[in-house]
């Protein structure tokens, strides 16, 4: 249970604190129902059942610091927090006695119950999340000076995760503009290269789509499928296992080695990985494996170009119907990739890792 805990909760380590049910502490109103056409021009914020206003108007019906939960649709449940007029229509407000309970520390305390908010949607046609069904939440009410240094400290993780999301954004749009760029036709040419086939740029290349094997509760060896590879990584979670015997029966023939390349052929169609040495101990199936030639290509070169958009879709367009999707052996080992000298795939890799 205690694994379970949110981190407000771990911020509550130690102080005296005080569990009531949130509808007795908090005072929930339903919105009023209004609509885009019925809507005077304005710039008040009207909050109905999406992650930012649904349109704008001329008057608010609630003013001052508010939480306002979406009432309805895909987003029903969403939390989100205002300090300026708006007009509540397809969603509730909650507000609080500030002199008992700070608004902020609710608000908080509802972010961190967040997903279990999402699971009280009911309704077969259009989901609907209810103000009962929200205020049954148990909410923990320390002392108010220590509600506020909660605030502070909470208030202080989200600006900088804010910080950090834009951060990460802009730095994914310098990578993809450089990668565009330095994998061009256009910026190649000026180097020299040659058109090659994947296939040419082997030493070995192969399937590895073994028969499902029986697995082991308490084996140790992960057995990964396509749907593992996410990311230019390999993801270890939620994987079965193999023992050791079996292992060493499915190896013998077909043995993943350091940086092999992976590329899924079924379901999530492209994703590729090459193989670390700290990730070699595992088997799978559903993936095709590249073993370049370092001679010709640099594996980290390869994998850039692979992964790019324009590849990506190419192969999305040529995948075989089914239910998930799937490649065959030709459509990868066919594919042409520009190959320009060593120094320079190099030089493209090391300022593309910087991103």
């Amino acid at each position: 249970m205690k694994n379970n805990r949110t981190f407000l909760e771990k911020l509550l380590d130690g102080a005296e604190v005080e569990w009531k049910p949130l509808s007795l502490v908090t005072e929930m109103q339903r919105g009023k129902t209004i609509t885009a056409k019925s809507a005077n021009k304005g710039k008040i914020p009207v909050i109905s059942g999406g992650q930012k206003p649904a349109y704008y108007h001329s008057e608010s019906n609630r003013d001052g610091k508010t939480i306002t939960v979406a009432g309805s649709g895909a987003y029903a449940g969403y939390i989100m927090y205002w300090e300026e007029p708006i007009f509540v229509s397809d969603a509730f407000s909650i507000k609080t006695d500030e002199s008992l309970l700070q608004i902020k520390y609710v608000y908080h305390f509802l972010l961190q119950n967040q997903q279990k908010i999402h699971a009280m949607k009911k309704g077969s046609g259009v989901s609907h999340v209810y103000p009962k069904d929200i205020g049954t939440l148990m909410i923990p009410i320390p002392p108010l000076p220590i509600q506020t240094e909660i605030v502070k400290i909470l208030d202080a993780l989200t600006a900088l995760t804010s910080e950090l999301t834009s951060e990460l954004t802009l730095r994914r749009k310098q990578y993809e503009y450089y990668r565009e760029k330095l994998l061009s036709e256009e910026e190649l040419g000026k180097v020299g290269f040659e058109w090659k086939t994947v296939k040419s740029l082997c030493n070995d290349n192969f399937w590895l789509m073994p028969a499902t094997p029986e697995f082991d509760d308490n084996g140790n060896i992960p057995y990964i499928t396509s749907k593992n590879i996410k990311g230019g990584k390999i993801d270890f979670q939620n994987t079965k296992y193999i023992n050791e015997y079996v292992y060493q029966e499915l190896s013998r023939t077909r043995c993943i080695i350091e940086n092999d390349i992976l590329i899924s052929m079924i379901g999530t169609i492209g994703e590729a990985v090459i193989v670390k040495k700290e990730d070699l101990y595992f088997y799978g199936q559903n993936m095709y494996v590249l073993r370049l030639n370092n001679e010709l290509v640099n594996h980290k070169f390869f994998l850039y170009y692979f992964t790019a958009p324009f590849i990506l879709n190419s192969l999305l367009s040529k995948k075989n119907s089914s239910n998930q999707g799937y490649l065959k052996a030709g459509q990868i080992e066919s594919l042409k990739i520009p190959i320009p000298p060593l120094p320079v795939q190099t030089k493209i890799v090391k300022i593309l890792d910087k991103f």
